[in-house]
């Protein structure tokens, strides 16, 4: 199923990437049916790849949770993890693997920005930020509970399956 099209918007984009209308409110969508496909998807990788037990948190573009997924064997603060590395490529505009770079290249940097967040940052690999046809970023997946490489992959190939099935 491809990610929905911005077409037809009626304001032109103010900050960042994402559209708002008259009223202030996104205009675009990630719908939940999107994501709870993505988070079959992720979870089917995971399983064909033979990873650790994985939660796998969906995020909106405004950071909300469309999908939340755990395996009953997942570790504690699964869920979490997932969550914050998902918000964290939301908050900064890139994959996570692009954002344990530069968190290398700056830590200082990085834990302020953790800490001011509560948190609910954490530059690894394992969040991907989801686009539409025309760049414009709809929301993440960050996935948690085996190797920062490994959930990445999952992410990676479970969103190619879901872009082959549409």
């Amino acid at each position: 199923m491809p990610l929905p099209s911005c077409a037809g918007s009626r304001s032109k984009p103010k900050q960042g990437s994402i559209r708002y209308d008259r009223f202030g409110r996104h205009d675009v969508t990630l719908t939940l049916a999107e994501a709870q496909a993505m988070a079959a998807a992720v979870q089917d990788a995971a399983t064909t790849r033979a990873l650790q037990p994985l939660a796998i948190v969906v995020l909106d573009a405004g950071s909300h949770d469309l999908v939340v997924l755990r395996s009953e064997r997942a570790g504690f603060y699964r869920v979490e993890i997932a969550r914050a590395k998902a918000t964290s490529c939301l908050g900064m505009g890139l994959d996570g693997a692009e954002l344990a770079d530069r968190a290398k290249a700056a830590p200082a940097f990085y834990a302020a920005l953790a800490a001011t967040m509560s948190g609910g940052m954490l530059p690894m690999p394992g969040g991907v930020l989801l686009r539409d046809a025309t760049g414009m970023v709809v929301g993440a997946v960050g996935v948690s509970g085996d190797t920062g490489a490994n959930d990445d992959l999952a992410i990676r190939d479970g969103l190619t399956a879901v872009r082959q099935t549409s």
